[in-house]
């Protein structure tokens, strides 16, 4: 069977069942180029296991089967001068895709050169669990953070395993690695998308002010 994506409010998901291959061992950055897109399977945990160079941390503790999140560049998860990648709700064993060409919240094409993951050096993606939309709504302090280095010289790495992510599958401008996606039930299915629905009516703020939705754009 082969993979679907799925847009819902602008949020991409993949879903589909495919028969499980192996993946690259080597550093994926020099494999298939800057990388476009991400893919990370959710499941709840606190630890950090990586390839030989990669980079990452993890801090909090997160045990949700169900939960929010965030995924972009910026080191604050209510700011407005960012690049988002995701948003939206994750069950365990979800896959879910950050993506760097597609602005998740509009769905409109991101513009060159935003439209990669940055790799200079110190160049870092952070991701941000939430018990729910609710909490992320009221801009309460995530449960987990999780950071990333998408630098060139520290490698990207399959099974690289951040807190709650762990990465399955690269997009890189010269060639991809996608891994197959459990078929979850369309009962959860259908949880996910009124998750993702209602992700985009949040509201944000900038220090004390509101906004109701972020401008694409990488962090200043």
């Amino acid at each position: 069977m082969k993979q679907i994506l799925v847009v819902i409010a602008g949020l991409t998901v993949l879903f589909g069942a495919m028969p499980a291959r192996a993946g690259p061992t080597g550093d994926l950055l020099t494999l298939y180029g800057t990388p476009e897109k991400l893919q990370f399977t959710y499941s709840p945990g606190n630890t950090v296991s990586l390839g030989s160079t990669a980079q990452a941390s993890a801090v909090g503790s997160n045990a949700d089967a169900l939960a929010f999140l965030e995924i972009s560049n910026n080191s604050n998860p209510f700011a407005l001068n960012g690049q988002l990648y995701f948003e939206g709700a994750a069950q365990t064993g979800q896959t879910l895709l950050a993506d760097a060409t597609v602005n998740p919240l509009t769905g409109t094409p991101v513009a060159a050169p935003d439209n990669q993951f940055s790799t200079a050096p110190g160049a870092e993606l952070y991701a941000y669990v939430f018990s729910n939309q609710a909490d992320f709504d009221a801009d309460a302090a995530p449960i987990q953070t999780m950071t990333y280095s998408t630098a060139s010289a520290d490698g990207m790495f399959l099974g690289d395993t951040i807190g709650s992510l762990q990465l399955v599958g690269y997009v890189g401008v010269s060639g991809s690695f996608v891994a197959p996606v459990p078929e979850p039930s369309s009962v959860a299915l259908f949880g996910v998308g009124l998750f993702a629905i209602g992700s985009v009516s949040r509201r944000r703020h900038d220090g004390q002010q509101k906004r109701p939705e972020r401008a694409p754009g990488r962090r200043d």
